[in-house]
Order: C-alpha cells, then sequence, then structure tokens
C-alpha cells in the first residue's frame, strides 16, 4: 500500500497477485495491470495470473478501482464489473480500456489518477467524463485506436463513458441469495 497526493492506493500486477496480501483497510483505489481477454475473470502476466472473483480482496473503503489491461471496460458490462461491484459496495468509478490497451500508458495514468481522486473525494465526474470522452482514444493499434472506458455511478444508476460518449448504463449485479440488486 502506498499514499500519494493524499490517496492510498494499492496496486496489483498480475505476477506478483500472491504475493500481495495488501491490506485494503485504507485503500481508495485499487490498481490493477496485466493483461485481460474481453469476458475473461482472469487477469494475467509474466509470472502468473489472478482470479477477479477469487484472490482479489474485498474492502469496504474502496471507492475506484482502475485497470491497465485490454477489454476490461466493455459495454454491455461483462462479469468483470459485476465481480468489481460486488468486492468493493462503496465503488463509484471503474476505469480502464474499452479495447486493446497500449502497451506503455503512463501518460493516461499520470493524468487519470488525479481526476479519479477528485472526482471521488467531491462526488463530482464531470472532468473525468470530459476526460475520457475527449482524450479517450489514446494510441491506436493493429486492430483499430485504442480507447477509455469507464464506468461512474451518481446515485444508484451507472453511467458509462467512452470517446464515443456518456450514457446511462444499468448494470444488474449478479443474484444474492435469490435477490436481484441493481447497482
Amino acid at each position: 500500500m502506498a499514499r500519494r497526493d493524499g490517496i492510498v492506493f494499492v496496486g496489483y500486477e498480475a505476477e506478483n497477485i500472491e504475493h500481495a496480501q495488501a491490506d485494503l483497510q485504507d485503500a481508495q483505489i485499487v490498481a490493477i495491470s496485466g493483461h485481460h481477454y474481453s469476458g475473461a475473470s482472469m487477469v494475467w502476466g509474466e509470472g502468473g495470473q489472478f482470479l477477479l472473483g477469487e484472490d482479489l480482496p474485498s474492502s469496504d473503503t474502496v471507492e475506484a478501482v482502475t485497470f491497465s489491461a485490454c477489454n476490461t471496460i466493455k459495454h454491455p458490462p461483462d462479469d468483470i464489473i459485476v465481480t468489481i461491484q460486488q468486492k468493493y459496495p462503496n465503488l463509484q468509478v471503474i476505469f480502464g480500456y474499452n479495447t486493446k490497451a497500449p502497451l506503455y500508458d503512463s501518460k493516461v495514468w499520470e493524468k487519470a489518477i488525479p481526476l479519479i481522486q477528485r472526482a471521488v473525494e467531491t462526488e463530482n465526474f464531470a472532468a473525468l467524463e470530459r476526460y475520457v470522452e475527449r482524450e479517450g482514444i489514446v494510441g491506436r493499434g493493429k486492430s483499430g485506436p485504442q480507447k477509455l472506458g469507464l464506468y461512474v455511478k451518481g446515485g444508484d444508476e451507472w453511467n458509462f463513458c467512452s470517446p464515443d460518449g456518456c450514457k446511462k448504463a444499468p448494470l444488474l449485479m449478479a443474484a444474492v441469495a435469490g435477490t436481484e440488486v441493481r447497482g
């Protein structure tokens, strides 16, 4: 766990998740990096892999999850979003890539992390949404543009943002004890 500019920050890389055992007691933001296929619940790296539902610790303090991994923020949402919502009940922001991610993306994170922190602290997500809409094409790969994706929770509703714009995105959480929970 680290502190930077007032953010309690925990990062996981697929190659070292088994060594992390991080205490999320005070963490506001969880950052996950590695490789990911659309629809998969696993993130992996050169030295290993982890299942988001099983290996990622839960926390009531986490308000934002960020992914530096391909195809993590899809619309309509896939299982990765449902899993993240279940792990972090106070979640407000899920940020990552709607398409393939660039190999090096430090410039994205230098801008995004302060925006995410400010959005979570103020509960005003407009600047973060604008960033994704206006600057969310971060490169070009063999398969086309590399685009950011963002889910933001406002009240009981979620919005999905990409360079193509923002729209309401009702997310359905998995059934819990036979009851559907909408988030």
